[in-house]
This record gives C-alpha cells, structure tokens and sequence, in this order.
C-alpha cells in the first residue's frame, strides 16, 4: 500500500491501519484489507494482532519498524511475556507475523481468562484533543487498551466507544469529533491510577526479563515465607487472603472479576502455590502490591528472574523418591493389577474394587510396567463397517436436498455454497466427513452450487425487478445499490454482462 503512515508512539496496530484507510480515501472495510494484508478475511484485532508482516512491508521494510519491534512497542504483547513459558512466547510471536487464526489469544490464555476479552476501544478524551492539537490527527493508544485499566495516567477515567469489535469483526475505525465533545471524568482512586501506571511501565519496558515457571514459584513461596504466612512447608492461604483484602479495593476486585474465591481452586492459591499455567498481569499486580506496595511489578519481575533453581537437586530428589519404594510392595500391587487386567482388560480393570487406587499408584511409580502390561491385555473392538447402506442414504439425501432447493424462490436465498447446501441437511457434519460414500450427492451439490458471479447476476437481476417494480428508471449505479454491490467486488465475468446489457 502506497503512502502508508508511520505509527505515533504507543499507538496500537489497529489505530495505524485505520489511519491509512482515511489517508487513502478508503471507505470500504473490505479493499482497505485487501489494500493492507492482500487478504479479505483478516479480523480486525486491537490487542494482539497478527499479519505483522503485512505491516512490516507497507513501512517499506524500515528497520525501525521490523515485525518484531511492532510487537513490542505497537501491540498489548509485552503485558503478557514476563508470566507465561519461552516456547509460548515465540510461538505467539510467530503467529503474530503470520496469520495466526486466533492462535494467540489461545496460548496466552486469553481466551480462557476470568478477566474479559475487550471487545471495545477505550480512550482519553483530554488526550485526543493534544493529540489533535500536536499531529493534526487522533489515533488509539495501546494503554488504553486493557480490561484491568480504566483511567489515564496523566488525566481521568476512560470513555467507551459504542463501536463493539465482536460485530464489526473487519472493521477499521479512527476517533472522531464526536469523541472530543466528551469531557471524560477526572475522578480516580489510588489504586486506578497505580495500575495504570504500572502497565504502562510494563508496557515500555526498555530492557524485559523473563522468569521461568520455577523461579515464579519461588518468588512467591519465599513471600508467604517472610511475612509468616505458612504453616511448615505449605502456604497458609488464609493468612494471604486477609492481607490482600487489606491492600485491594473489593469491589474493583468484583469489576475485574478477580476476587479470589474460598475454594481450593481459587487463583489465589494457585498462585502461591507450583506454577503449572500462567497468570494475568492484574493477578501478579494484587499479589505485589499486597504484599510489597514500595515494588514495582517490573522490579518483581527483575526479583523473579535472578532467583536460582537447582534443576539436578529437583532431580536429584526425584530418583530418591522412587528408589524408596520398597520393591516386595511393589512386586505385590504389580501382581495384584496383572491379576485385574487379565481378567477384565485395562479399562475395565480401573472400574473394579481398588482398581482406580492401582492404577493410580502404579501410574506414578512404575508407568513404564503399567503401560507395557496395558498394551499387552489391550481389548480390539470390532466394528461393523456395513452398518450404513451408502448407495440407499445417497439417494435419499440427493432427493431430499433436490427437493429443498427446488422450493426455494428465485432470488430470496442466500448464496448457494456447498456448506449452505450442505447445512440443510440432518446431520450436515457427518455427511461432510462422508462425502467420498455418497457420489450422487456430491454431483447434486456441485451441480445446485453457485459461483461469485453467479451469485452477483442474480442480486442484480433482483434489483432490476424490484426497481421496474416500483416504477424507477433502471441505472447501473441504482442496481449496484439495491444489490449491495461495488464496481470494485464486481467480477470480469459479471463486468462482461452488464456492458452487453441495457443497464
């Protein structure tokens, strides 16, 4: 894309490729995709966007603005990469050059976190209008961006656009004048401000380090440690609750969706306990400022990662532990669940009296016995292959989608694509998979399927009758407007007819 502009300071990705839609004169969500990434399916995503590449080559391969540095400096990336593992980190940072499919927000946990997935776009009134003042323009800062974050550093609360993302999923869009006109709220507590604050430092964080899972773990256990909040060598998870409820506002706890439950599964205690997944940057913030408020999250981090774990002592004490097993005991349960698997096969044998109880303790202390053995007494099923008569259901979902389309009107159906045909049918997904068994109707779909240009000759046959209809003159841009078509989506097929018609 030609004249593609260079991104402000801390503006998100969606905000610079909405700007080069208004600095082209592109109205159309669908060309301003196919102008930016030359593919019209991409999902206009305002936290962790992928296509990086695509952007990359628009800046003309600038090395200041290499797809790497577009993660860092232009997407909510960085909020995310201290707390989760190195092979998650690169492989999100992969998916994010390519197309990723939603691939990212999958394996940062996003879209299994308690705190919701912004579907909407914050801002800053009183920044918009420096903003304008400063570059003659508005755009969308990244800071703003985060379910946790509600106020602006410098200013007030945050505004919400009435634009919700999960709707219009290709769409671009810039503030406006309307988004001016809002004062916005200059009411802030402490605490919204110090979360504020701390992610964008987390954000523009020059020089990250990255804690492993491990030295997370021993952050943490070394915190209930000195603040007494153990029992020997478990955490004392009430102790911990009772400080965080001192340090944190509940009820922004409730909003967010992060008030730690009572129960064995609550956040909180996971936490303090082995780190087995990741957690948020509002989760690890609580904890910090709960129990070292004079800490930045950023010098937690710093903390985190220069902790040393003795990986040979963890392994070390591994081996010890299965050496303990006493190998009469071990003979006896082995002896016991040969018995068992004999007699009912291996998955059978762990619903019987102590079967479970077996399984379970040779499955941590003897796995490679127990898989072996397993596969031995392993039962073959066999299945009836003839069960479905192929020819006679082929025939009888041939006719019966013959049928269907047959009743459907000239105009008033959507376009008729394989899936569409194929979704008319019981048990559309099955058929799918099977589509190789029934010929007949694999030919009837095929034949009943209607191409773009197809599909575009019949949208404008249907306005040309609704516009005789109505007694209006029949003109090209008339008919393009009742079909809801452009002379760009146009196809040359389509192109061809209309010159050879009187339209």
């Amino acid at each position: 894309m030609h004249n593609f502009p260079v991104p402000y300071e801390n503006e998100v990705i969606y905000s610079l490729v909405a700007r080069a839609g208004v600095h082209a004169g592109i109205i159309s969500p669908k060309q301003l995709l196919d102008e930016v990434y030359g593919d019209r399916k991409v999902v206009a995503t305002i936290d962790l966007p992928s296509h990086l590449q695509s952007i990359e080559k628009n800046l003309n391969n600038n090395p200041r603005f290499t797809s790497d540095q577009l993660i860092d400096k232009y997407t909510l990336f960085p909020a995310y990469t201290p707390f989760i593992h190195e092979k998650t980190r690169k492989k999100a940072r992969d998916a994010m050059k390519a197309s990723s499919k939603g691939a990212v927000h999958l394996s940062l946990g996003v879209a299994a976190s308690r705190l919701k997935h912004i579907n909407t776009i914050k801002y800053c009134p009183h920044c918009l209008k420096h903003q304008l003042k400063r570059h003659g323009e508005m755009y969308w800062e990244r800071q703003w961006q985060y379910f946790g974050v509600d106020v602006c550093k410098h200013h007030g609360r945050l505004e919400v656009l009435k634009f919700n993302l999960a709707i219009h999923r290709h769409e671009y869009v810039t503030p406006g004048k309307q988004q001016l006109k809002e004062g916005g709220s200059l009411s802030k507590t402490k605490w919204e401000q110090m979360v504020a604050e701390e992610f964008l430092k987390l954000l523009t964080w020059s020089k990250p380090t990255y804690p492993s899972f491990e030295q997370w773990t021993k952050f943490y256990q070394s915190i209930a440690h000195d603040y007494g909040c153990n029992r020997r060598q478990q955490t004392n998870h009430e102790a911990v609750w009772d400080i965080v409820e001192q340090a944190v506002p509940k009820i922004w706890m409730t909003q967010k969706h992060v008030l730690p439950s009572t129960q064995d599964t609550s956040w909180l205690r996971a936490i303090f306990r082995k780190h087995r997944k990741s957690f948020s940057f509002i989760e690890h913030l609580i904890v910090v400022k709960s129990f070292l408020p004079a800490m930045s999250l950023t010098e937690a981090v710093i903390q985190a990662s220069k902790i040393e774990i003795d990986s040979l002592s963890i392994v070390k004490h591994q081996v010890e532990e299965k050496e303990r097993v006493d190998k009469d005991v071990l003979n006896g349960i082995r002896s016991k669940w040969h018995e068992l698997v004999s007699s009912y096969g291996p998955k059978r044998a762990r619903s019987q009296p102590n079967g479970g109880a077996l399984y379970a303790w040779l499955y941590r202390h003897d796995r490679t016995w127990l898989l072996a053995k397993n596969r031995n007494y392993a039962v073959t099923l066999e299945r009836n292959s003839q069960r479905v008569d192929w020819s006679q259901r082929d025939v009888e979902l041939t006719n019966r989608l013959s049928t269907i389309v047959n009743k459907l009107t000239a105009f008033d159906h959507p376009k008729l694509t394989k899936n569409w045909l194929l979704s008319q049918l019981p048990h559309s997904s099955s058929i799918a998979n099977n589509l190789y068994r029934l010929p007949l109707l694999l030919e009837c779909i095929n034949a009943r399927s209607e191409s773009t240009a197809q599909y575009q000759l019949r949208r404008l046959e249907r306005a040309e009758k609704e516009l005789r209809a109505s007694g209006e003159e029949v003109k090209r841009w008339k008919l393009f407007r009742k079909a809801g078509l452009s002379k760009e989506r146009i196809t040359p097929e389509v192109e061809r007819v209309i010159q050879q018609s009187s339209w």
